[in-house]
């Protein structure tokens, strides 16, 4: 995994990925407003004080950081890192092009556009999670045509048990360049497409700090600095559970689930190791709760409730899982204890088996030690 540092830069704060040995990232500044590009600034990433990347907007960034994440679990190269962004650059603006969940003509969709029918690279879920799409693009992958139609399996990609080429099995890929590299994985009707790409991707893999003009205006005021010693509280100047969705970051495969940015950043990173080591996604039965929902829940559950306007779901600080964490002594629960301070998640103190109430599912976004 990247290592992940906290800077501070006057009164911005940034999120530093280092990755491998060569380059760092600086992505979302961690600035009143959703970890989007919005009307509070215009953000630009800087390579050397020089060369500017233009037009990588903050959800480009974070697919950018979730490829370069892949390829460090995968231990890729960096160069791989830069192919594989040039290719998502192409195929689908960085994630950026609209109508890619949903297949296209031919079948393909997600960040590599890569093909979604029986016989292929995986389901429709599967190729539009980045994580799974970033691994076979770089690993490949094996085909099975067990119960398909006739018809079906003659449209596969090949024979039962073909392996579709991923970067690693194109023979010598690290001595092309990079642009060849991508069609010999792509096969693209436009050969060279990629090749206009290359210098963005080289910024976001060898070395881009982000910088922001807070522009005055929009968003409600700097996130508090999380030191992984302070409980979630007030933040941005808003009441605990009245925090707009526009301020907070969706979390990517638990629609409807809402984080304050750099807790959701910090716990996709999370999600990216649990599903490394189990197979699937940290199961999020709850996380930003509106100060109604709060009045809701404390009628249905009396004590076992927070009084409304003191969860710290209401900060967008906490969530409530599933998926066997949920469940005292569990592998799940086991490895999320081992794991979890290492992106800035815990489970408080009285949530532990012997604390005041129990509750193996809830855990909070504390940020790291100093």
């Amino acid at each position: 995994m990247a290592k992940l540092l906290w800077t501070i830069a006057g009164s911005i704060f940034a999120l530093v990925v280092i990755v491998g040995t060569g380059g760092l990232i600086m992505f979302v500044p961690l600035m009143a407003g959703s970890g989007e590009d919005s009307g509070g600034g215009d953000c630009s990433a800087v390579v050397e004080g020089d060369d500017v990347v233009k037009d990588v907007t903050a959800p480009m960034r974070k697919n950018a950081e979730a490829i370069i994440v892949v390829a460090e679990e995968e231990k890729m190269p960096e160069e791989a890192a830069v192919v594989a962004i040039m290719v998502a650059m192409q195929e689908s603006q960085l994630g950026a092009a609209p109508g890619i969940d949903q297949p296209n003509g031919d079948g393909d969709a997600g960040v590599f556009q890569q093909r979604q029918k029986p016989g292929w690279y995986g389901t429709l879920e599967q190729v539009t999670d980045i994580d799974y799409a970033a691994k076979i693009f770089y690993k490949g992958v094996d085909i099975t045509l067990e119960g398909l139609s006739e018809a079906e399996k003659s449209a596969a990609a090949g024979p039962e048990g073909y392996h579709i080429p991923g970067l690693t099995n194109i023979d010598g890929w690290e001595e092309m360049k990079p642009g060849t590299a991508a069609q010999k994985v792509q096969r693209s009707a436009f050969p060279d497409a990629y090749d206009k790409h290359e210098s963005v991707a080289r910024a976001l893999v060898g070395g881009t700090t982000v910088e922001c003009d807070d522009g005055g205006g929009g968003g409600s005021g700097d996130w508090d600095d999380r030191d992984g010693k302070t409980k979630p509280g007030k933040w941005g100047g808003y009441d605990n559970g009245t925090i707009p969705l526009e301020e907070l970051d969706e979390i990517p495969w638990a629609k409807g689930e809402y984080l304050r940015p750099d807790a959701a950043a910090d716990f996709n990173k999370l999600n990216a190791a649990f599903k490394a080591k189990f197979g699937y996604n940290i199961g999020v039965t709850d996380s930003y709760r509106t100060y109604a929902e709060q009045v809701e829940l404390k009628k249905r559950k009396g004590k076992w409730a927070a009084t409304p306007g003191t969860s710290n779901h209401g900060w967008a600080m906490a969530v409530d899982l599933g998926t066997g964490i949920n469940n005292f002594g569990s592998k799940e629960y086991n490895w999320m204890k081992d794991n979890a301070t290492k992106y800035g998640w815990k489970h408080p103190d009285w949530a532990e088996p012997g604390g005041s109430l129990p509750e193996s599912w809830h855990w909070e976004y504390w940020g790291y030690p100093k």
